[in-house]
C-alpha cells in the first residue's frame, strides 16, 4: 500500500516510522529541514523538503499514485487546504485528515476528508473515562451527532442480571457485542445477562447513558 503524508513533525514522524516498517512504501512532506533530514536518516520513508501545496511537489512524491493521503500538520487551516487539493485535484482515493480542534472538523470533512481524528477528541475521551465509574467506559464517541459506543460490565448486584438483552434495549440503543469469559459473541433479544458480562452498547449518548446506568444500579 502506498501512504503518502503530510507533514513530519511528531505524529507525521511517528506514522511513517510505524508504516514503513510493517512494509508500507510511505513518503512524506515536510516544509522544515531539519525534521525532514532527520526522518530521512531514521526511517525507511521517502522524505521530500518542502511546502505541502506545492503541486509539482506533490506529483513528486506521488500524490497521483498514493492509496492513502495522512495529513498531520499541526494547522488546521492548512489541513483543510491541502484535503481540499488532494480530492479535487489529483483525486486520492482515501484522506485521513488528523486535526486539533473538534469544532474545525466539519469544515474538513466538508474539504473532502474520508476520516477526522480530532486529538482535542481523543483527550476528551481519555479523560472522561478516568472519571468514569470503573465499571464502564467510552470506547468511541462521534460528536456530529453524539453517537457512543460504550463499554460496561454487569455486576453481581446489577438489577438487569438474569434478564434478557431486550430488556435495556430500546429504539435508539443495540447491546452490538458481549465478552464472556474469553469469548466475544452476538447476543439475540434471548440471551440472558450474566455475572461479568462486558456489554457493547450502541447509540445516542443519551440513551447510552440511561442504560450505563441501569446496568450500574444494584436490584
Amino acid at each position: 500500500m502506498q501512504t503518502l503524508i503530510a507533514g513530519g513533525g511528531t505524529i507525521g514522524s511517528k506514522l511513517a516510522m510505524y508504516l514503513s516498517e510493517r512494509g508500507n512504501d510511505v513518503t512524506v512532506i515536510e516544509e522544515d529541514r531539519a525534521k525532514s533530514e532527520w526522518l530521512s536518516k531514521n526511517s525507511d520513508a521517502k522524505v521530500y523538503n518542502g511546502n505541502v501545496l506545492n503541486s509539482e511537489l506533490l506529483k513528486e512524491a506521488g500524490i497521483d499514485r498514493t492509496d492513502t493521503l495522512i495529513v498531520a500538520l499541526g494547522d488546521d487551516q492548512l489541513t483543510r487546504k491541502v484535503v481540499e487539493v488532494a480530492k479535487s485535484q489529483f483525486g486520492v482515493p482515501r484522506v485521513v485528515a488528523i486535526v486539533n480542534e473538534s469544532a474545525l472538523c466539519e469544515q474538513i470533512r466538508a474539504s473532502g476528508a474520508n476520516r477526522v481524528i480530532c486529538s482535542e477528541d481523543e483527550v476528551l475521551n481519555k479523560v472522561e473515562n478516568v472519571l468514569e465509574p470503573s465499571t464502564s467506559k467510552t470506547i468511541y464517541r462521534d460528536n456530529r451527532g453524539e453517537f457512543l459506543i460504550s463499554k460496561v460490565s454487569v455486576s453481581a448486584g446489577s438489577r438487569v442480571l438474569g434478564k434478557p438483552v431486550s430488556s435495556i434495549e430500546e429504539k435508539f440503543i443495540k447491546v452490538s457485542g458481549i465478552f464472556r469469559g474469553q469469548a466475544l459473541f452476538f447476543p439475540t433479544n434471548d440471551t440472558t445477562l450474566e455475572m461479568g458480562d462486558e456489554l457493547f452498547i450502541i447509540g445516542r449518548q443519551e440513551h447510552v447513558d440511561r442504560v450505563v446506568d441501569m446496568v450500574n444500579e444494584e436490584g
